[in-house]
């Protein structure tokens, strides 16, 4: 890996809970609201709504369930929505409107974001341990393939296109 990658990933990583503790104390500041935002957030939403349905729809093709999880997930964002509307303060001036959202619910989704890229760390980090194990199990796989089952012909032609994808190959005869 070149050095400038690992320096930059080093330098996003040091930096992160300062980004992390940046946005929960600017999260809860008393802001204007105006009104041309607030249409422009409105086509937005509908917008993204729209785009989340339609790929929820092409993921249905490989994940039945996709549309379920989809609209759970929709509704928990709704409600989510609602909860932090009613729990942020409006206040009227002479000529504007001014918000102040709730702290503690910036600190929680904040707190929730820092959990979801952890584990995103975790898992990206056991990959090449998953990536061994899957080669391990091939090349098993690929050792019994001769042993006269009715799928030897299959594994074989399994382990070959492995083979010529780069994968972990096997010392096998004729491969």
């Amino acid at each position: 890996m070149p050095l400038g990658v690992l320096v930059f990933v080093a330098i996003v990583l040091l930096l992160l809970p300062l980004s992390l503790w940046q946005r929960v104390r600017s999260g809860g500041a008393r802001r204007q609201a105006w009104p041309w935002l607030v249409t422009l957030n409105f086509w937005a939403t509908l917008a993204s709504t729209l785009g989340f349905a339609l790929f929820a729809t092409i993921a249905s093709a490989w994940w039945p369930a996709a549309w379920l999880y989809a609209v759970i997930g929709w509704l928990a964002g709704v409600l989510l929505g609602v909860l932090g509307h009613a729990l942020t303060r409006f206040e009227s001036g002479p000529q504007a409107l001014f918000y102040t959202p709730s702290t503690w619910l910036v600190a929680l989704l904040t707190l929730m974001i820092a959990v979801w890229l952890v584990a995103g760390l975790v898992q990206l980090a056991g990959l090449g341990q998953w990536r061994a194990l899957a080669g391990v199990r091939l090349a098993q796989s690929c050792r019994t393939a001769g042993d006269g089952s009715g799928a030897a012909g299959l594994r074989l032609d399994v382990c070959r296109a492995a083979a010529a994808q780069g994968a972990p190959s096997p010392a096998l005869p004729g491969i």
